[in-house]
């Protein structure tokens, strides 16, 4: 029978565009009948190949994350077309939304990813956010360059200038202090750890005499081995009078550590997907705060029970939500109704005061201490793609579970202000915290079996879509917010910058049209800063450095000499650029991205730099 099926699939298939991937004949009024009439693009379904409803759920979201679908079907670079990941997604992203298959079966990507993590081997019943983690941490891998610093890796500003003068001083004594000759007898001087505070782990500052204790009657322990009676040219008898001296030689001062430069790296993964978050701990006993920045992709929000939304709203001041009370209690409520919570609620107790005491008391930096102390985050840089875990899977007595507590989560204009704070050069990224939603995954079932479905908006139709593996079928608004929500999508909304975007890539295309023929010329941008001002708010300065030279013009790329020109002498040299490297604007449009975002240098043509060409021949 299995012969038979398989023999009978292959008569269904027909040739797709990729050998990577199987692509089903089926008739498109299996799953919409408008499609005998019209294209429909983004509405391929995803074939299941063995329990990856997980893995088609996710990948549809993505495929409907308008920015990162966009580059991998215009803006990627061929260079980064040698991994194979980044190829097959590529090439899935193109035909699902070439409008030319109603299903396609992802084999490519699924391979890539088995083979990258062995959690996702065999046919077992996965998590659809791990894979989520896992293939955008792997398209970041492949994708990313390293970029300067966006943010200072020590929170040095944090310290009052106070205790940055007394470490200062602390530190010019200890050069400055004289070492003991004549120390004192070794009874007056010895001291314990514990009487001295002086513990090394807890950055106490080191003794400065190593004693030792008294020596006894009893004969002391010889650990040297036996036929080793010297070590380092000492005898065995003068090591045993060092062991019965007052007091040994001073160690040397312990030299601190290099510290480590942190590298920093980008991609479209990175400029979509990631946030940065403001933890700080207070100290209750002296006051000191210290902060530290976390980027994150995604927020995971544990669903909150109805005493942590009470808290939450008093340290927030935020009027009470109306969530119906079970009645059962937070926990045991749980296991037999269900609750309605407001995904504003998750957000609150995600930020809210943790107070940390016992085992889990933090160590002050000013006290040298673990003191009870506060700890609360903020975000301090939203992303332009905002994923949203919500924790419906959790262990309690000795059991997993799953919370069908009811999420509200808003379609459109959720707003994110209350939980993000204004901090240095962030500031002006925090003035844009609405989003809309863009897509949902769902997972149906218990915890020991399910199914997983997506929803998302399609942006050509402005439409929402459930896709069900390989079926595909419009549904309402409606349906998408009383779904039982476990990964939502949404996405920043400006829109003051979605008409900017829209003029100046109305007027690059009009001028692409008419030749690159305008009054003063043509100026280039690099595709890679083009690529970031389509889909971060904050792209940076232009960055054309990579193609111009110090004379102001393209850099040349020397060719490797052929037999002709071995004969006459000569070398050609030819542009870095392509045109996936740089893309002609407008004299207008250059003049207002360089006052607005500043960056340079202008580049007025790709006829090589004649002098470079010379020094790269030379070379």
């Amino acid at each position: 029978q299995h012969m038979q099926h398989m023999q009978h699939m292959q008569h269904m298939q027909r040739p797709s565009q990729h050998a990577q991937y199987t692509t089903y004949n089926i008739s498109h009024a299996t799953y919409n009948t408008r499609c005998t009439t019209e294209k429909y693009t983004g509405l391929a379904g995803l074939a299941n190949l063995g329990n990856t409803c997980y893995m088609n759920a996710a990948l549809q979201c993505l495929a409907n994350t308008t920015p990162l679908t966009w580059y991998f079907q215009t803006n990627i670079p061929a260079t980064k077309l040698n991994a194979p990941l980044v190829q097959h997604y590529a090439e899935l992203v193109t035909d699902i939304w070439s409008g030319e298959y109603s299903e396609i079966a992802p084999v490519a990507v699924v391979r890539d990813i088995k083979r990258m993590n062995p959690i996702f081997q065999g046919y077992g019943q996965q998590d659809s956010q791990e894979f989520l983690r896992c293939i955008l941490d792997k398209l970041h891998e492949h994708l990313k360059e390293e970029c300067a610093p966006p943010y200072a890796d020590d929170d040095e500003e944090a310290k009052p200038s106070e205790q940055k003068q007394q470490e200062e001083e602390e530190e010019e004594e200890q050069r400055k202090e004289p070492k003991q000759t004549e120390p004192e007898p070794t009874r007056q001087r010895f001291e314990s750890k514990e009487a001295s505070g002086l513990d090394d782990a807890w950055g106490g500052s080191p003794a400065k005499y190593k004693v030792t204790e008294p020596p006894t009657k009893k004969r002391a322990v010889d650990a040297t081995p036996r036929d080793h009676k010297e070590t380092n040219g000492v005898s065995h008898e003068r090591q045993q009078f060092n062991k019965e001296a007052m007091v040994e030689p001073p160690s040397p001062t312990p030299k601190k550590k290099a510290k480590i430069k942190r590298r920093f790296y980008q991609s479209i993964v990175s400029d979509c997907f990631e946030g940065l978050l403001l933890s700080r701990v207070k100290c209750l006993k002296c006051g000191y705060i210290s902060s530290k920045k976390d980027p994150f992709w995604d927020l995971s929000l544990s669903i909150p029970d109805n005493d942590t939304i009470r808290k939450a709203n008093e340290d927030s001041g935020h009027v009470p939500s109306k969530a119906e009370s079970n009645g059962w209690g937070s926990w045991l409520g749980s296991f037999f109704t269900s609750r309605t919570v407001d995904l504003a609620d998750c957000m609150r107790a995600f930020c809210m005061k943790e107070e940390l005491t016992g085992s889990e008391r933090y160590r002050c930096d000013r006290c040298k201490l673990r003191n009870d102390s506060q700890k609360y985050m903020r975000i301090i840089r939203p992303p332009e793609v905002l994923c949203v875990h919500i924790k419906r899977f959790r262990h309690d007595a000795y059991l997993w579970t799953k919370s069908t507590d009811r999420v509200l989560f808003p379609l459109k204009g959720f707003d994110i202000g209350a939980f993000c704070e204004p901090y240095q050069q962030f500031a002006s990224e925090c003035e844009h915290t609405k989003y809309d939603l863009i897509g949902v995954v769902r997972h149906m079932g218990i915890m020991s079996g399910g199914h997983y479905i997506a929803y998302a908006y399609n942006q050509k139709h402005k439409q929402w879509y459930e896709f069900d593996d390989r079926t595909v079928s419009s549904v309402s608004p409606s349906t998408v917010e009383n779904t039982e929500g476990y990964v939502l999508f949404y996405r920043r909304k400006i829109p003051e910058r979605e008409e900017e975007r829209k003029q100046i890539k109305r007027q690059v295309k009009e001028y692409a049209q008419q030749g690159h023929k305008a009054e003063g010329g043509v100026y280039y941008l690099s595709r890679k800063w083009w690529a970031r001002w389509k889909v971060v708010h904050a792209p940076g300065p232009i960055d054309n450095q990579p193609f111009v030279c110090h004379h102001g013009r393209m850099l040349p790329k020397p060719t490797p000499p052929t037999k002709s020109s071995s004969k006459t002498g000569t070398t050609t040299a030819t542009s870095t650029a392509t045109d996936k490297e740089l893309i002609a604007v407008p004299p207008a449009v250059w003049k207002y991205l360089c006052e607005k975002y500043g960056g340079g240098p202008p580049l007025r043509s790709l006829i090589t730099c004649d002098i470079c060409a010379v020094e790269h021949s030379n070379l």
